[in-house]
Formats: structure tokens, C-alpha cells, sequence
């Protein structure tokens, strides 16, 4: 090991014997001198941020609709403007050359009319970056959204209610539609429904659970009117999907020659506890229009494991004749059809 430290100690000397003429004839200053100029060139061409082209396109949230006309600004983050503002062209489209790249930036976006609402938005570009940034604009309505319950459990697959109390502050009426996001994206049935200005309603918007591939599963997202971001979030825990039954599965009846109707009752049940889904019967065919009447016995109450949901079932009256139809029974989970004979 000596020996090998002795030999390039060695030849550490002998290099330094061999460049010291060379830095006394051309100085320690010049040598420094030279090594940031080249410390300089290297920032210059290789570390030094490159503008970049930022493009934004405006649309309308939800819609997607571009909206022309727009005014968009590029702004620094000491507030100062960067350059002239930009206004959107027939695509929705406005374009900023030579854009600072390697620092946060904001766009100050102010539509063309009261339609819509101003908005801000962060954008760093790297070194160099061509860019689309899109801005999604919200409609400019004045509006609250709340829920008293926001945790459900269902079975996968199942719809389940979300009541939502929402107050128009507005003074024009807007007719609002509900929409999911994250893990109720596309799970919101649609319906549409005015809301008159300065009122206040509950809106029982339909939610359906994801499948779950036949196990339990949960999801977490948030309800929102369409076209704002005013909305809540929202929980869902999902079982298998539930066991329901319903009886009798088929009513088949020959009326005799002093008969003219038909009653009886139909049972709609669910095996899984800690449930609660919504139930409703109908009956159905050109030969029982207006020959069916379907009454709720329990209303105001849900199908759960321990309080089945009953409907008093009334057919006729009918003369002599061959009637066919159905009764289908619509629930959280799924559709279940009783055929339906009527002979006289």
C-alpha cells in the first residue's frame, strides 16, 4: 500500500512540475477569468430557461362550448401584466409567444359577457415547453347546494337518492342538472328542473353505485349543478348486489261468469340488511290500459330487510275476453315483471 501511495504522490508532483511554467506564464487571474466565461457559456447554452408558447383554449364547463371573445391575460407573480392581453378567436383559442418558462405564472381569464364568471389560474411552463392549457368557465349563477346526509350504503349497481336543498340567490331562474365527479362520474340519472329566482327547493337526484364486478365496493366523489362547481361531496359503500324477491311472480286468474275484477296483493322483498331502497309497481299493456290500479299500502317507507314493501293490486273490471299484460316492479336494484293473465 506504501508503495502505491508513494507513486502517485509521484506523479501528482511530476504534473504539477508540468503545468506550473505554463500558469506563471499566463496567470492565476486569467486561468479564473477563463473558467467563468466558460461557467457562463455552459448557463447560456445548456441551463439558462428558454421562453416557451403557452396556448389556452376557453370553454364552457361541462359543455365544452369554445367561448369567443374572451379576454386572457398573462400575468407574473408580483400581479404585474406580461405583455398585451389576448382575446379568444372563433375556437375559443388565444396564444402567448415567448412565454417566461421555469416560474409560476397566473391567467386572468374575463369573459366577454355577465354569463360567465372571471376566472384565475395557476401555469408553470418548463424550459422551452409548447403548451394547451384549458380553461373550463362557469356559468355565473349565484347558487347554494346543500346536503343533510352525504354517507350511503347500497347494493352495487343500485341507485340511491341524494337530497339536495339548493337556493337560486339569482335573480333570473336557471334550469339546473346534476352531474358526478370523481367516483360518480357518469352515475348521476339525469333530470333537469327549474329553479325560480330568490327560491329555495329540494332536488332528489338519482345516483347509481358502481357495479363492483360482484363484490362490495365504495366510492367517494362529489354531486354538483352542471355547468358550476357548486355541489357537495359525497360517500357511497356498495355490497354484492342484494337479494330481492317478489311474489307471486306471475298473476293468472280466470275470472267466473259473476266475476268482473281481480284483487290481490304483491310482496317486494330484500334479503341484506342495513339497506334501504325505493320500490314501485306498474302495470303495463294495451289490454290492461286503464283496467289496473296499483296502490303503495306504505308509502313514506322504504324496502329494507325487516319491512317489505306491499302493493294492493286491483284488475278490471273486465267482460268476457282474453287479458294479457304485466306489472313490472322498478327498484333501487333493478327491474322485476310479472306477466299477467286475465281470462273471463
Amino acid at each position: 500500500m506504501e508503495e502505491g501511495g508513494n507513486g502517485l504522490a509521484e506523479k501528482i508532483a511530476e504534473l504539477r512540475e508540468k503545468i506550473e511554467p505554463a500558469v506563471n506564464k499566463v496567470g492565476w487571474q486569467k486561468i479564473a477569468l477563463a473558467v467563468v466565461i466558460l461557467a457562463l457559456a455552459y448557463w447560456l447554452i445548456f441551463l439558462r430557461p428558454v421562453p416557451g408558447t403557452l396556448m389556452v383554449s376557453v370553454v364552457e364547463m361541462d359543455s365544452g362550448q369554445p367561448l369567443v371573445g374572451t379576454e386572457v391575460s398573462l400575468i407574473n407573480s408580483d400581479g404585474s401584466r406580461i405583455g398585451q392581453a389576448k382575446y379568444t378567436d372563433d375556437n375559443g383559442g388565444a396564444r402567448f409567444e415567448n412565454a417566461p418558462s421555469t416560474r409560476e405564472l397566473s391567467l386572468e381569464v374575463s369573459p366577454a359577457n355577465s354569463q360567465h364568471k372571471r376566472q384565475m389560474t395557476s401555469v408553470t411552463l418548463a424550459s422551452g415547453e409548447a403548451r394547451t392549457e384549458t380553461v373550463e368557465m362557469e356559468r355565473n349563477w349565484d347558487l347554494e347546494v346543500e346536503a343533510a346526509k352525504t354517507g350511503f350504503k347500497t347494493g352495487a349497481g343500485c341507485t340511491f337518492t341524494v337530497d339536495l336543498t339548493v337556493t337560486n340567490k339569482g335573480n333570473d331562474p336557471i334550469q339546473l342538472e346534476f352531474v358526478g365527479e370523481g367516483g360518480f362520474d357518469g352515475l348521476v340519472l339525469p333530470n333537469t328542473r327549474t329553479l325560480n329566482p330568490k327560491t329555495k327547493d329540494t332536488f332528489s337526484v338519482q345516483v347509481r353505485a358502481p357495479a363492483g364486478t360482484g363484490k362490495s365496493t365504495s366510492a367517494q366523489g362529489r354531486i354538483r349543478a352542471k355547468y358550476t362547481s357548486r355541489g357537495v361531496s359525497v360517500s357511497v359503500s356498495a355490497v354484492a348486489a342484494p337479494s330481492i324477491s317478489v311474489t307471486p311472480n306471475s298473476i293468472e286468474k280466470k275470472l267466473g261468469s259473476d266475476e268482473s275484477s281481480f284483487v290481490g296483493n304483491i310482496k317486494i322483498t330484500v334479503k341484506e340488511d342495513d339497506l334501504e331502497l325505493n320500490a314501485a309497481c306498474r302495470a303495463v299493456g294495451q289490454k290492461l290500459a286503464g283496467k289496473a290500479s296499483i296502490t303503495d299500502v306504505n308509502p313514506n317507507e322504504k324496502l329494507t330487510s325487516d319491512k317489505p314493501k306491499l302493493f294492493e293490486v286491483t284488475l278490471g273490471p273486465f267482460a268476457s275476453g282474453y287479458y294479457p299484460g304485466q306489472i313490472i316492479c322498478e327498484t333501487s336494484c333493478g327491474d322485476k315483471t310479472l306477466n299477467v293473465v286475465i281470462e273471463k
